[in-house]
């Protein structure tokens, strides 16, 4: 009993972790190309007005 249920515990876990990992390389690939945006606005030459 006890140890089927640290398996899914540990299935759990583990299945956790995957999402949070998952969710947390989402959120660093929109936050390298928001970085990535806003270098190259800031090193395109601006319009002459």
């Amino acid at each position: 009993m006890s140890y089927s249920f640290s398996i899914s515990v540990k299935d759990f876990a583990t299945s956790s972790l995957m999402k949070v990992g998952a969710a947390l390389s989402v959120i660093d690939n929109r936050a390298n190309r928001t970085q990535t945006n806003l270098q190259n606005s800031f090193d395109r030459p601006r319009p002459a007005q």
